[in-house]
């Protein structure tokens, strides 16, 4: 009992061991990701003119478009990107580490239209 209560006093003085994190993604992570996996369908642009694009049915999402960053842009980008998109001919990355899908999708901000293009499309 003495040798409990022993360890229990030490475990309330005792620092709690810090939890190895990831790392944040920085926007170069996101853009190497992109040029690797996306860009050959979404183009450098982000507006869908990637070198397969041509041969693509349905076309693959502009990036660009105001219609794009509507509700939930974030949650539909990493589901998208981790399991794909059924009819199209986006595939699911599900080899992507979490960090890497959020590295993607924070670079996807980069195509984002000024907020005066996406009040036009609204009206």
């Amino acid at each position: 009992m003495a040798r409990f209560l022993l360890l229990f006093c030490v475990s309330l003085v005792t620092p709690p061991v810090a939890l190895a994190q990831t790392p944040a993604p920085s926007p170069a992570d996101g853009a190497t990701i992109y040029v690797q996996k996306c860009q050959v369908c979404h183009g450098r642009k982000g507006n869908g003119a990637g070198a397969a694009s041509a041969a693509l049915d349905p076309k693959p999402t502009d990036f660009t478009l105001p219609a794009f960053w509507t509700i939930d842009v974030d949650e539909r980008s990493r589901r998208a990107v981790r399991k794909g998109v059924a009819g199209t001919s986006m595939r699911a990355f599900s080899e992507l580490e979490a960090a890497e899908v959020t590295a993607i999708v924070t670079y996807l901000g980069r195509f984002q239209p000024p907020p005066e293009a996406q009040e036009e499309s609204a009206e």
